[in-house]
């Protein structure tokens, strides 16, 4: 719980805990429990998003090098070709239909 405490009242992430952060993050979290333990899904909230950021960001760099990969080894698929592929379904939603591909 010490470490938490640690991470909650280290507003900017610095590792250390100024005056101001001290006092702002004890009123912040004073009262009932709750608030702390609120403040704390708070911080894991953002740690998640944080991570998520970075996971999305690494796989669309993945993805870019793939997509140069197949572009720069195949030719493309003319226009008039892959829009005959792509079809609606009766409540409009998006369907490929195989029978199109040849």
């Amino acid at each position: 719980d010490a470490w938490a405490l640690f991470k909650l009242l280290d507003n900017d992430g610095s590792g250390a805990i100024g005056i101001d952060e001290f006092v702002s993050g004890c009123l912040r979290l004073r009262g009932a429990a709750r608030a702390v333990d609120l403040a704390l899904t708070g911080y894991q909230l953002r740690w998640i998003i944080k991570r998520f950021e970075n996971f999305m960001r690494h796989t669309d760099k993945q993805l870019s090098h793939i997509r140069e990969s197949v572009i720069g080894q195949a030719p493309l698929m003319p226009q008039s070709k892959v829009a005959l592929m792509y079809k609606a379904n009766v409540n409009g939603s998006p369907c490929w239909n195989p029978a199109n591909w040849s």
